[in-house]
């Protein structure tokens, strides 16, 4: 994927979790970690300053991994066009406790 992004193909990357995900906490939404990764990804992988990276942050305050099973395919794969080339999966505080046990989460993995 690092060969890919360098030589200017289309590289797709997909965040998709809670508010941390989302950017709470940040000054805007684009200071989440999400927006910074991607950004960052984009400049020293990228090509011309990073227009070859495709970004979607499907990052949703409150939401536990069972419902990012169910949002997975319309704000990721819909949105993109695709499936990720990365996937970022942030759960860490909303799945406390989640009623699947881990299985919503590992089925994302």
């Amino acid at each position: 994927m690092l060969e890919q992004a360098r030589s200017g193909e289309t590289v797709n990357i997909a965040a998709l979790g809670g508010s941390v995900t989302e950017g709470a906490g940040a000054q805007t939404a684009q200071g989440g970690y999400a927006y910074q990764f991607a950004d960052a990804f984009g400049e020293v992988y990228g090509t011309d300053g990073g227009s070859n990276i495709n970004f979607v942050n499907a990052g949703l305050g409150g939401t536990p991994s069972s419902l990012g099973v169910i949002r997975y395919q319309r704000d990721v794969v819909e949105e993109l066009g695709a499936e990720p080339d990365l996937f970022i999966l942030e759960f860490a505080v909303n799945d406390y406790g989640e009623v699947t046990g881990g299985r919503a989460y590992e089925s994302l993995v």
